[in-house]
């Protein structure tokens, strides 16, 4: 049992837990279950995660004009009383946007990247998707540092402040001048790789399917979420 309960606080058996937990939310037919896990959602980010809240809702910022354009089916629906539009199913794609970026948003702010991507070894993926979701996390935290810097760059010499039309050649000289940075820093990521004997191999020591403890966590995992939907699918029954 402790075994079991250390098994939870590993990187491979969390992100394996949040993987079946998205595809719980994807597959959820009922409205009913799908508000009642957003509320719960919702519930366990204010009042449990309320220290890195500010966190959670800087990451969620990314999905909110996604939730906007689907929202306005639904309130012309309900404006013009129209049949043709199932408000429902909006409805249900709108919270299930919302609940799996609050997922991910908690995700974000909680674990480190190292973390997550310790995760994603663990789990016994093919070495070439390995390759891809590393160097993935890797571009996008040197991009975004480089718009950072950029934007600092742009502030201290004034060229915010001038003409948009005047400053076209400069954003397109910063835009190329990524791709070339991009293309450089691959190469040597690539060799530098190689040069360490590394290829994105997971180990098979740490796969998830060489450990039990992180089966049966999950197994149970899965277990629990099928009784939430036997139990609401009963209650809708007797409704």
């Amino acid at each position: 049992m402790e075994q079991l309960l250390l098994t939870l606080k590993k990187p491979e058996q969390i992100f394996l837990n949040m993987l079946i937990f998205l595809l719980f939310i994807s597959v959820s037919n009922s409205l009913r279950l799908v508000i009642f896990i957003t509320l719960v959602l919702l519930i366990y980010t204010f009042l449990i995660e309320k220290g890195n809240l500010l966190k959670v809702i800087s990451h969620f910022k990314l999905v909110i004009p996604f939730v906007v354009l689907i929202a306005i089916p639904i309130l012309f629906a309900l404006v013009t009383k129209n049949e043709a539009y199932d408000s429902n199913l909006y409805i249900s794609i709108m919270l299930k946007i919302v609940s799996s970026a609050i997922v991910l948003s908690l995700a974000m702010s909680k674990y480190s990247v190292s973390f997550m991507i310790d995760g994603i070894l663990g789990l016994g993926l093919p070495s070439v998707l390995n390759r891809v979701l590393l160097l993935t996390f890797r571009y996008y935290f040197m991009i975004s540092e480089d718009v950072r810097i950029g934007n600092q760059a742009l502030v201290a010499r004034g060229l915010k402040e001038r003409n948009p039309y005047k400053s076209i050649k400069v954003f397109g000289e910063w835009i190329g001048g990524f791709f070339l940075k991009a293309s450089d820093h691959s190469e040597k990521v690539s060799h530098a790789m190689k040069a360490r004997g590394y290829y994105g191999e997971s180990s098979q020591e740490n796969s998830i399917f060489k450990d039990k403890y992180i089966l049966i966590n999950s197994s149970i995992f899965i277990v629990f979420l099928i009784s939430i939907i036997i139990i609401e699918s009963r209650f809708a029954f007797w409704l």
